[in-house]
């Protein structure tokens, strides 16, 4: 059987209020090789509202990216939608 989740008719979702403050939906595109495979070049998206034009939800995740050694970042690009 599936479980079904119950969707209460007067509750906005996350989202929809982070649009409200002020957030918009920010698409990175991230070159990266593993340093086991320097001949491989990858690319990995990374989407989440965020705030123009500082970026904490983004940076937070590339710092997290370069501590775990996920894998040497060569290029990123940035577009936002508000």
């Amino acid at each position: 059987m599936i479980a079904t989740k119950k969707i209460e008719p007067h509750v906005a979702s996350p989202d929809f209020i982070k649009q409200l403050r002020g957030y918009g939906l920010a698409t990175a595109r991230i070159l990266y090789h593993l340093p086991d495979h320097p001949r491989f070049l990858q690319t990995y998206i990374w989407q989440d509202y965020d705030l123009a034009p500082e970026f904490p939800v983004l940076l937070k995740f590339l710092m997290f990216w370069r501590e775990s050694s996920m894998g040497l970042s060569i290029a990123s690009w940035l577009g936002i939608r508000s």
